[in-house]
């Protein structure tokens, strides 16, 4: 998934619960980077966009989550704000824990000693 700060401006296709199809095609440095590797890219993708109001903004979901009645709209943008929810929790951590790396221990002991020596 991906937010933007407006909508995809080509609808192909509206569903009940707000979503729509829409399609993009790849950027420019993403159709060179391909040919460059020897790969073919379709000419555009269908994808599929939320809309929702995010602390009094409009924001807006990319998927590919194409079918509404599988992957109902609510339930993606509850799973989004979950997601993203927790990022300041993340940013947090890291930044309690510095640029030391990665917890090399697999005891509590360890990972109390670990974390006090940095």
């Amino acid at each position: 998934m991906g937010t933007g700060p407006t909508p995809p401006p080509v609808v192909q296709e509206e569903f009940s619960d707000g979503s729509y199809l829409s399609m993009a095609r790849p950027g420019k440095e993403v159709r060179l980077r391909a040919g460059r590797e020897g790969r073919t890219l379709p000419e555009h993708t269908i994808y599929r966009v939320i809309s929702f109001t995010k602390e009094d903004k409009a924001a807006f979901i990319g998927t590919l989550l194409l079918d509404p009645k599988q992957y109902p709209a609510a339930e993606l943008i509850t799973l989004y704000l979950e997601r993203w929810g927790i990022e300041p929790a993340f940013d947090e951590i890291r930044n309690r824990l510095g640029p030391g790396g990665p917890i090399r221990t697999r005891t509590l002991g360890g990972i109390q000693q670990e974390l006090a020596s940095r």
